[in-house]
């Protein structure tokens, strides 16, 4: 897959917003995983290009059928919340930088259980 968007995000996320290291492969981790998983959803090969024709086809379904899937395979409400967040920063980052568009930034982050106190 050719990820020079995710690149171009990953240098605006340290150098601009100044995230540390660990965050910004984290991000790109996520976003790397969503792709793979919607170039596979769609038929499509992982060597697959990622062009501004294909962000601009991703939808809020796209989203929230990645969501689904990761829930299905066990991953909790709060790893899928930073998975939005990683997603949602991708698309504002491509909407200002690269003009790219897509709804999907109106994804919602799943809601996470409040712990108990404990005394």
């Amino acid at each position: 897959m050719n990820n020079t968007y995710i690149n171009k995000y990953v240098v605006y996320m340290s150098a601009i917003k100044n995230r540390a290291p660990s965050t910004t492969n984290e991000y790109a981790n996520d976003l790397i995983r969503f792709f793979n998983w919607l170039l596979e959803s769609r038929g499509l090969d992982k060597d697959y290009s990622v062009d501004k024709a294909l962000l601009e086809s991703i939808t809020i379904y796209d989203g929230y059928g990645y969501l689904k899937y990761k829930s299905e395979n066990g991953v909790s409400a709060k790893t899928r919340a930073r998975i939005v967040s990683s997603i949602r920063g991708f698309f504002i980052f491509l909407d200002k930088q690269e003009n790219i568009k897509s709804n999907i930034v109106e994804l919602e982050k799943p809601k996470i259980e409040k712990a108990i106190p404990k005394f």
